[in-house]
């Protein structure tokens, strides 16, 4: 087999990371929203997506993958697991700070019944390696 076409393919269940943390205010001196914590929110891929993405780092190898939109906010037909983050330290005795993980909430329901897939993007037709995650959110029940 030859390594340098090693072809991956990743699908399954699909669902959307909402991610949404807390930062200080922006101006103690503003307009009143500017002066209160500001809620902050974004989504990403979850699922396959993600999963497909972390073995393309991990092997530097094109990994096919089912095609997001850019803009998840606007997608209904997909389970969506909210998740809170928190600033932590790096490292101990250091000023810098990431976020992780602070609480899972669970899951909230797609808005739209019905199949809940997204069409791989460049589908290819024998690849060396399929993976699947199924995480019995509808990939398994789909036609």
């Amino acid at each position: 087999m030859n390594k340098k076409n090693y072809s991956i393919v990743v699908n399954g269940d699909i669902y959307i990371n909402q991610l949404f943390y807390n930062s200080p205010p922006i101006n103690q001196c503003g307009l009143s929203w500017q002066s209160n914590n500001i809620f902050n929110s974004f989504s990403i891929g979850g699922g396959a997506i993600m999963l497909g993405d972390l073995i393309k780092k991990a092997t530097a190898k094109d990994v096919v993958v089912p095609y997001a939109t850019e803009n998840l906010e606007g997608v209904n037909n997909l389970v969506v697991s909210p998740v809170e983050l928190k600033a932590y330290k790096a490292r101990k005795n250091s000023n810098e700070e990431v976020y992780r993980v602070n609480k899972f909430y669970g899951f909230k329901a797609p808005k739209i019944d019905g199949e809940n897939l997204i069409k791989l993007k460049d589908d290819i037709q024998k690849p060396n390696l399929v993976v699947l995650d199924d995480d019995n959110n509808g990939f398994n029940s789909s036609n």
